[in-house]
């Protein structure tokens, strides 16, 4: 569904550089696709802490096992542990 919707958008402005490159983050085909990727599950983390920290009676805790399955770069691990 997602895949369809940023087809449909992109044909649009007639950029298939952009899905190219939309296309290679999801399939994780390079050292940077997954680095981007990898930043972009810490930056979900980053939220849900921050929501934690400002909202006292929410537990956001069930998003932390996801991402840290899904980070390698050292790093974005720092970061993690950080948070975590």
């Amino acid at each position: 569904m997602e895949y369809k919707g940023i087809k449909k958008l992109l044909k649009k402005i007639n950029n298939k550089e952009i899905l190219e490159l939309w296309e290679e983050y999801e399939e994780q085909k390079t050292p940077e696709s997954r680095f981007v990727k990898e930043i972009d599950k810490i930056e979900i983390l980053m939220q849900a802490y921050e929501y934690q920290n400002r909202f006292k009676d929410i537990n956001l805790k069930e998003f932390w096992p996801d991402v840290k399955r899904n980070i390698k770069n050292k790093k974005i691990v720092e970061i993690y542990k950080l948070l975590s």
